[in-house]
């Protein structure tokens, strides 16, 4: 059996973090068989080193499982990893929690979850979701069946909207963890993104980067299922 190599990164010297994380990019971009389970706890992100991620996860087919927790990821980084999550195939359980994605970024999240067919689990946590979030989230396992484990523990999120996703779902399978809750064309070309040969992002690629997520952006739901928004007007 062929064995597969988690890619860890852990808080060292801010020099020796770049390093490894680009190397895990490079990994994911040349869609590493190996590159199964990527841990990149503790690693305070930019908006170009969340996008450089981001864009390795997408046509990527062999990452299964995503830790990114306390990465000091906004909602900006949220909306970005939301697009990644709306191309990838491969991708069962992304862990996010103890970030600052809050309830706008839960958003984009949820609309990405409306075209993602393998997430699995989705953790959450510690991320100063409210009720809004919360209600995102419910909207969003609606459409999307394949989803099974919430993480929210942490959030100010009332125990009624959490019981309510279980409710509106219908489905004995979701389960719904907490904690007292309460208490395209991205550039110009496809050379233009690839992570393996260029690393260097800045911030006005981010910024077209962002654009191009609100191009494609398919109409958003609201509570009659009518509203249009995009995941760029949600972060202005």
């Amino acid at each position: 059996m062929m064995k597969t190599r988690p890619f860890f990164l852990r808080k060292n010297t801010t020099s020796y973090q770049q390093k490894q994380l680009l190397k895990t990019i490079k990994n994911l971009a040349k869609n590493d068989c190996k590159t199964k389970e990527i841990v990149i706890n503790d690693h305070d992100f930019t908006e170009e080193s969340i996008a450089q991620l981001s864009i390795s996860f997408v046509g990527n087919t062999q990452a299964r499982v995503v830790y990114l927790q306390n990465c000091n990821i906004t909602a900006r980084g949220a909306y970005l990893l939301a697009y990644a999550l709306k191309k990838n195939s491969s991708i069962e359980h992304m862990w996010l929690n103890g970030n600052n994605i809050d309830d706008s970024g839960v958003k984009a999240i949820a609309y990405a979850l409306r075209d993602n067919c393998t997430l699995k689990t989705l953790g959450l946590g510690d991320n100063n979701i409210s009720n809004s979030g919360g209600k995102y989230i419910c909207k969003a396992l609606k459409y999307n069946t394949f989803v099974t484990d919430v993480y929210l523990e942490g959030n100010q999120i009332s125990d009624k909207i959490l019981n309510k996703i279980n409710d509106r779902c219908n489905r004995e399978t979701l389960d719904v963890i907490w904690e007292n809750s309460s208490t395209s064309t991205l550039g110009s070309s496809e050379e233009d993104l690839s992570v393996s040969n260029n690393f260097t992002l800045t911030s006005s690629f981010v910024k077209k980067m962002l654009s191009s997520i609100q191009e494609e952006d398919e109409d958003a739901f609201d509570e009659r299922g009518t509203e249009r928004r995009s995941f760029v007007a949600m972060c202005a």
